[in-house]
């Protein structure tokens, strides 16, 4: 039997990553430190030497009896020198990763996959894509694939879910079956998950300052071999004399320059290493817990073990990013030290529970070789968009049906993916009918997409929005009223996933644009001068994704005491999402209340209709707290839903917001 992880708690291993961050960067700040002390011995020992001490360093040595190499002013200079340098350099690298994991694809050659392809390879990863996204509850990454790479690796990169890109090589595209594929997209996912991302690319942003160290080393150097030609062109013996003196100084700076960089690298790369490879178990294990295969990841390692080109990657900058890669993407010296990953065969054996038969796993890989497609072109999802709305949606009770969802189960789903997710994944995708699903591949359709979402049931209401979207032209409330009728087969569970994909091709308009858009979407709402739990949340849902700043807010609260009011305001909408009733939205209050005793929520005060313009804001300030805080307020919303018993859509879509909101991942509900 294979091992698998542990049901992680995602709000402890999320505010554990951010110690982990802030050891790394205490590990760097040593580096920087001895850096800069071995480039200011070189500076003082060809400078400082030659000039008596000055008044202050007498002072110094006078009063505290520091030795007469200590040269405060010198050594101000050099350590501000040397952090101006690192840190510009730092802050060059990570601005060019300011788009996320889409830059950092882009770095290594990534060609996106747009989502109307029809290539089959292609169709198939974007598949498994759209259903893991779907079954973890984060935004549909973008996918790319490093077409001139054979060697068979993937990697995922971004700061947050929201900016995640999956990449894939061309290699583990036509090496793989689906299963193989499928576990390594989610290894992939793990990462995503588990909070390894952002840390990621700050390792290589402070990575690249440390080797600007060296880069300037070279430039400095360079010039000492000027500075020396002009030299030789002095008449007077005592001028070529400073001037070789000098240029001698200013290479033995460079040299010094480029040995400590390239030191200072070397340790980074050591660090970088050991941090790799315990993620790597950890994403390893959570694969298979998620897909509860072993055989498909240990199929994909296999093959990566016997193919000609293993995992390697030729692009130049891999070794920038080495430690993203599924498998080890440049060759090491010294593997013990300096590779990113562990063993493929220890690997192996930790995902099968049992010791590596390499005779075993030569012949797997010869009976397997060349089946990447036959099992499965388009899989299951891509052939289901023309099934009955009927058929999908006994698929998704029957992916359920084994999964038991209570109250206390909630907290411990966010960020865990189970076997019954992918396939209520799987489903939810189903039912998306194919022209609903192909108008989100392109901006303009998923505007209209959008728009569709909110036309109201009631004929002459959507009578009248359709009216409004004539402004912006009569194909366009032609095509919105196509689409409401299209969607109206689809399972109304899969609404927040078809919001998701739709809002992944806007991202890249310009803030403008997306600005009137969320307008209008509001404008629609406004028409009939009510609005709906399920119209908050995808007008919350489309403002959250396109309007948000590229840096999540800092974490202002780490406990839960300075949010009461708000904590309040988002019970009480989760009291009012399930009935119109006052009585019972008390009960269901209540039920959430006794979760947070310290808060003193008072049952009694919940009678009053929730104000949603009060509510987005309880949701940005809570979005501010501590994981660990956002994990017991996720926790009291699971309770007040679950009070009697019945989860309904808006309950589901309310619950799931929230955890947008707030970074959690939530496996979608299979609501009532």
């Amino acid at each position: 039997m294979a091992k698998t992880a542990p049901v992680m708690n995602f709000f402890e291993h999320q505010d554990r990553a951010r110690r982990k961050t802030g050891r790394l960067i205490l590990l760097f700040v040593v580096t920087y430190v001895l850096m800069t002390a071995a480039v200011y011995v070189v500076v003082y020992a060809g400078l400082v030497w030659k000039f008596p001490p000055s008044p202050f360093q007498q002072r110094l040595m006078h009063d505290y009896g520091l030795p007469v190499w200590i040269a405060p002013e010198m050594l101000g200079i050099v350590a501000g020198s040397m952090l101006a340098v690192v840190a510009i350099a730092s802050l060059v690298r990570v601005g060019t990763l300011r788009q996320g994991g889409s830059a950092v694809a882009k770095i290594l050659g990534g060609t996106p996959v747009p989502p109307e392809t029809r290539d089959p390879h292609k169709r198939r990863l974007l598949n498994i894509v759209e259903e893991m996204a779907i079954a973890s509850g984060v935004p549909m990454p973008q996918v790319f694939v490093l077409e001139s790479e054979n060697g068979i690796n993937a990697f995922a990169a971004g700061y947050e879910p929201a900016d995640a890109a999956v990449t894939v090589t061309r290699g583990a595209l036509v090496n793989l079956n689906r299963e193989e594929l499928q576990g390594v997209i989610a290894h992939e996912f793990s990462h995503i998950l588990n909070g390894d991302m952002r840390l990621n690319i700050r390792l290589m942003g402070v990575l690249f300052g440390i080797l600007a160290i060296a880069l300037l080393g070279r430039l400095v150097t360079r010039f000492s071999f000027d500075a020396s030609r002009i030299s030789t062109r002095v008449d007077d013996a005592r001028g070529k004399l400073a001037g070789a003196g000098a240029s001698l100084f200013v290479f033995v700076l460079g040299l010094t320059l480029i040995v400590v960089g390239y030191i200072g690298v070397l340790m980074g790369r050591i660090i970088k290493a050991a941090v790799s490879r315990q993620r790597e178990f950890l994403a390893d294990a959570s694969a298979v817990q998620f897909t509860r295969n072993p055989d498909g990841l240990a199929g994909a390692l296999r093959k990566i073990m016997h193919a000609p080109s293993g995992s390697l990657i030729g692009n130049v900058e891999a070794e920038e990013v080495s430690h993203m890669f599924f498998g080890q993407g440049v060759k090491s010296f010294l593997p013990s030290i300096f590779s990113t990953h562990p063993p493929l065969a220890e690997r192996i054996a930790r995902i099968e529970g049992r010791p590596y038969d390499a005779k075993a796993a030569a012949e797997d890989a010869r009976l397997h070789a060349g089946s990447a497609v036959r099992d499965d072109a388009l899989g299951f999802a891509a052939q289901a968009h023309d099934e009955p709305g009927a058929a999908v949606s006994r698929a998704i009770h029957e992916a359920v049906a084994p999964m038991r969802v209570d109250a206390a189960s909630v907290k411990t789903r966010v960020g865990n993916l189970g076997l019954a997710d992918l396939g209520i994944g799987a489903a939810i995708r189903a039912t998306i009918p194919r022209e609903v699903h192909d108008s989100s591949s392109y901006p303009a359709g998923s505007k209209i997409l959008l728009a569709a979402l909110l036309l109201d049931a009631d004929e002459s209401q959507r009578e009248n929005q359709l009216r409004l979207l004539a402004m912006q032209g009569e194909s366009v409330a032609r095509t919105a009223d196509a689409v409401f009728n299209a969607m109206a087969k689809m399972d109304p569970r899969a609404r927040i996933s078809v919001a998701e994909l739709a809002l992944r091709a806007l991202n890249k308009l310009p803030y403008e644009e997306k600005q009137a858009l969320v307008d209008r979407l509001r404008a629609l709402i406004d028409m009939d001068g009510r609005v709906t739990f399920s119209e908050f949340c995808l007008h919350w849902l489309a403002r959250h994704r396109l309007l948000r700043l590229d840096e999540p807010p800092p974490v202002h609260d780490r406990r839960l005491k300075p949010l009461r009011d708000d904590v309040r305001a988002v019970l009480l909408a989760l009291a009012f999402a399930g009935t119109d009733s006052a009585d019972a939205a008390r009960d269901a209050y209540a039920n959430g209340a006794a979760r947070l005793p310290e808060l003193d929520l008072a049952p009694e005060d919940a009678i009053e209709q929730p104000d949603f313009g009060r509510l987005e804001t309880a949701m940005e300030r809570v979005g501010c707290a501590t994981f660990a805080v956002r994990g017991q307020v996720i926790d009291a919303a699971a309770h007040v839903i679950f009070a009697d018993r019945v989860v309904t859509i808006a309950e589901s879509d309310m619950i799931r917001a929230l955890a947008i909101a707030w970074d959690c991942p939530l496996p979608p509900f299979v609501a009532e």
